[in-house]
């Protein structure tokens, strides 16, 4: 499955696993069956933290002020304390948007950050071709309300002849044309977890990693 965003994230799900990174070419091997998400950043949105609080929401709005993403319009992924070792989507457990209202749970994170600790999330809207990043520190509250507008964005473009393909039993591997000024992340979960997504090109998250 392939989804285009703000910071154009291309999801590459059904896949098995990843070894060592180079430009435009991942090999994957030794893991057990995963899914894959291939984040393309742009460099526009690159956004520090105890434990976890509770959850977040919010209700979306797109630049009209009127409007909201319907179903399936709106995608979103998020992170904490400055680093995307690990990310959230949509459809992760504790997460979602329905109805006009975005949510996510921090105590699904591991491990759960704290009050005053840093979030991030990036919300596209595929159909108008809004966005926005939400940045913040976590509050003390058990519940913490964020309301967004969304606004027009220019989104980098998807990566070409994008492949994946077992290359061994247990290898498979993900090539697509690089980008200069395009940053890559690689991203898996073990199937059928409905959790959080891992970054496998550099588990210590570094945003500042090219990928």
């Amino acid at each position: 499955m392939l989804e285009n965003g703000l910071e154009n994230p291309l999801k590459f799900e059904d896949l098995t696993d990843i070894d060592q990174p180079q430009p435009g070419r991942l090999n994957m091997g030794k893991y057990n069956p995963t899914k894959i998400i291939l984040i393309v950043l742009s460099s526009l949105f690159l956004a520090q933290a105890a434990f976890a609080q509770g959850s977040i929401f919010g209700n979306v709005l797109n630049s009209d002020g009127v409007t909201h993403p319907q179903p399936g319009q709106l995608n979103f992924f998020g992170y904490v304390e400055n680093t995307d070792n690990e990310i959230k989507v949509e459809s992760c457990i504790g997460s979602g948007y329905d109805e006009g209202f975005w949510f996510d749970n921090f105590t699904n994170y591991f491990p759960p950050p704290g009050a005053g600790d840093r979030f991030d999330y990036h919300f596209f809207n595929f159909t108008n071709g809004e966005g926005l990043t939400l940045t913040g520190t976590i509050s003390n509250q058990s519940i913490q309300q964020e309301d967004i507008t969304l606004a027009p964005v220019t989104w980098p473009a998807k990566p070409l002849n994008l492949t994946g393909g077992s290359s061994a039993q247990t290898t498979v591997t993900i090539t697509w044309d690089a980008v200069v000024g395009i940053t890559y992340h690689i991203y898996r979960r073990v199937v059928p977890s409905e959790g959080s997504f891992f970054r496998i090109d550099d588990p210590t998250g570094d945003l500042d990693n090219t990928g």
